[in-house]
């Protein structure tokens, strides 16, 4: 996929088309913001240290032929450095949107930053969201699109429907074909709680059970159910602190 074909796949719709950039991913960002004359901002809160502003992640809203969005298709054709989203809000409300869920409560309760804004994170979670967590993530979003892990096709996801009261995943794990290859760990059960480890943070995420499945007439096991991803999403307003765990996704192996 080159750039034409990307902008003309991007661009095939009558939503305002926003995205989130990660300056970690991206150096020269910051720069080309400064030359930028449409809308963005910085999704962290208030005054930045300069290292820290450099790797914050922006939103932006982009325009079809605005130099700095072929600057940025170029740049997401090699790189993680960007999720893309369609919406028919203003730019103040997606921005309040994107900083209500910029945090994650891990399974012992600790506040994570959670970087949604990598495809590999996001490509990996939204087809596994609970239902509670889709309804945030969709708010105030019709569809999110990333780049596939190879950087040949252009995914979209859109807010998972109901089908006799039961959650229809299908269309958006279709579209995470990307995720194949992502090696995902589940976290070993050790009591009422999974283990964590702070120093190694993977996306421990689960399909939330099937509402009223048909009854098993197989002898009962001592085996615990799984329970649902015990990362929630949160709405709260709070500061951003880059001191705490990032959250992030191991990458295929070789």
């Amino acid at each position: 996929m080159d750039v034409k074909k990307l902008q003309q796949k991007l661009f095939n719709t009558k939503k305002k088309v926003y995205s989130v950039i990660d300056g970690a991913v991206l150096p020269a960002l910051l720069g080309k913001l400064e030359e930028h004359e449409g809308d963005s901002t910085c999704l962290f809160r208030g005054e930045l240290p300069f290292d820290l502003a450099e790797a914050a992640p922006y939103l932006v809203e982009l325009k079809k032929d605005d130099a700095f969005t072929q600057w940025l298709l170029k740049e997401s054709l090699e790189s993680t450095c960007c999720i893309f989203a369609y919406s028919d809000k203003k730019f103040i409300k997606i921005r309040k949107h994107f900083r209500s869920f910029m945090k994650i409560e891990g399974p012992d309760g600790k506040r994570l930053l959670f970087r949604f804004y990598d495809p590999c994170v996001l490509r990996a979670f939204l087809p596994v969201c609970t239902p509670e967590n889709n309804d945030m993530m969709f708010a105030k979003v019709d569809s999110y699109l990333m780049l596939s892990e190879k950087y040949d096709e252009l995914l979209s996801f859109k807010k998972p429907t109901l089908k006799q009261n039961k959650i229809d995943y299908k269309e958006n794990i279709k579209a995470a074909l990307a995720l194949k290859n992502i090696e995902i760990e589940e976290p070993e059960e050790s009591g009422d709680k999974e283990q964590f480890d702070e120093d190694e943070t993977v996306l421990m995420v689960r399909k939330p059970p099937v509402a009223n499945p048909a009854p098993i007439k197989e002898k009962k096991s001592e085996t615990p159910k799984p329970k649902e991803t015990d990362m929630k999403l949160t709405s709260e307003d709070e500061e951003i602190d880059p001191d705490k765990t990032v959250l992030m996704v191991r990458k295929p192996k070789k």
